[in-house]
């Protein structure tokens, strides 16, 4: 399955430990439930156009697990104040990537609090 969530050469080695350690803590049980949470989770196209606050949707373009990049156009066509960050050459968990840095993503999107926004 990690081959899957990341790519390898992204991401640091102990990172990569402890995300397979984590993984590995979790309860087949639990992986099963959580799974089926998806099956069950739904959200009608009007109830998403009708949100309001501003959301950023972010896809790795190398997303192995899922169409990460189909899913946000998706999205994006359906909730009214959305931008996209395309992230080339990421995996699934991209935020575990060295090359990754979400502070300067959402700073870049300006999704960031004017105060934080002011520091950078």
């Amino acid at each position: 399955m990690l081959p899957f969530l990341i790519s390898w050469q992204q991401v640091e080695r102990q990172d990569r430990r402890t995300l397979l350690a984590t993984m590995r803590s979790v309860p087949p049980k639990s992986v099963g439930w959580r799974l089926s949470l998806l099956g069950e989770f739904n959200i009608s196209e009007a109830e998403l156009r009708s949100l309001e606050q501003p959301v950023l949707v972010l896809a790795g373009t190398a997303d192995r697990l899922l169409p990460s990049v189909q899913e946000a156009a998706w999205l994006l066509s359906r909730l009214p104040n959305a931008r996209q960050v395309l992230l080339p050459q990421s995996g699934h968990a991209c935020l575990l990537e060295t090359a990754v840095n979400l502070y300067e993503i959402m700073h870049q999107a300006g999704f960031l609090p004017a105060q934080l926004q002011q520091r950078v």
